[in-house]
């Protein structure tokens, strides 16, 4: 399941990106002899992909750290270990927090976000 959120993830970044950027005539898109298109990924590493598959993981971060307090409190845990737990869920929600706006800020600013 959460490869297929990786894979939407990514395909949704995909048609986000190529309606700002003229993708089309990109490297990675070669137009064949029978007119049509096909996209040719040399690897994951490839830029419009690649961040594609960050969002996911930034998302899934975001969604672990909403869930942790719940399976807590469903599996009625000890208040020690809610208390570590809701750090943790604090800590996820933190991290992603601030990779969404950091890849927002240097998408807004036309920087390469690494």
């Amino acid at each position: 399941m959460l490869f297929s959120i990786y894979m939407i993830c990514g395909g949704i970044y995909v048609v986000v990106e190529s309606k700002e950027n003229d993708y089309v005539n990109q490297l990675w898109v070669r137009h064949r002899q029978t007119g049509r298109l096909t996209p040719i990924f040399p690897s994951l590493r490839s830029q419009i992909v690649g961040e594609g598959y960050v969002i996911g993981i930034i998302l899934s971060l975001g969604a672990i750290g909403l869930l942790l307090p719940y399976t807590g409190l469903r599996f009625r845990m000890s208040p020690d270990a809610m208390k570590t737990l809701l750090a943790i869920s604090i800590l996820l929600l933190l991290v992603s927090i601030y990779l969404t706006f950091s890849i927002y800020f240097s998408k807004l600013r036309g920087d390469a976000w690494p």
